[in-house]
This record gives C-alpha cells, sequence and structure tokens, in this order.
C-alpha cells in the first residue's frame, strides 16, 4: 500500500486526469509516465509494473484499458 501511494503521489499525472482513476491506477499510470520519461520508451511487462507499483497485475491491465478510454470509465 505504501509503495501504491508513493508512485501516485509522485506528481507524473495532472491533478485533473488523476482525479479519473484510483490511486493503484494512478500508480500504475504514475510509473509508465516516469518510464517514458527516463528512457524515451516503456518496456516493462504487466508482472513487472504490478511488482513496481504494489498493485495486482488486473489492476495494470484495468489502468491501462482506462487510460486508453480516457478514463471517463472509472
Amino acid at each position: 500500500m505504501e509503495c501504491r501511494s508513493r508512485w501516485a503521489a509522485s506528481g507524473r499525472l495532472p491533478p485533473g486526469l488523476a482525479a479519473r482513476f484510483t490511486l493503484a491506477e494512478q500508480a500504475v499510470l504514475a510509473l509508465v509516465a516516469a518510464e517514458v520519461v527516463r528512457r524515451k520508451n516503456f518496456r516493462l511487462s504487466i508482472e513487472n509494473m504490478a511488482a513496481v507499483t504494489g498493485v495486482s497485475c488486473t489492476t495494470v491491465k484495468n489502468a491501462i484499458r482506462e487510460a486508453r478510454r480516457g478514463g471517463s470509465a472509472s
């Protein structure tokens, strides 16, 4: 839970966008943003993203799905 909170609070997502997602989904999306900024691409697997952010693989998949939709269904 602490790892998830740290990622979500990292400030990588604008507040208006972050409000559309759960705390766990925010953590996943913050990791994606950080990796893209750092490496200019993204190569982590769903399992790795889940481990780094402290969420389940299902949450990672849901976060990515909702981000693709624009975060409107959350």
